[in-house]
């Protein structure tokens, strides 16, 4: 047999938290002590380069 839809149902065991960085900074998940996860997100105008002619 061969799955063709996965769905995942319950729920998550983290609450994380995103947020922006500023360019060159560190993009490592981290825990605090609080348990909260912590994802910092590069912005989309660092990573998309759009090329004018």
């Amino acid at each position: 047999y061969r799955a063709n839809l996965v769905l995942a149902l319950g729920y998550p065991l983290e609450n994380p938290e995103y947020y922006d960085i500023e360019k060159g900074k560190s993009i490592k998940y981290y825990k605090d002590t609080w348990g909260v996860l912590h994802i910092p997100k590069r912005k989309l105008a660092d990573i998309v380069h759009i090329d004018y002619f």
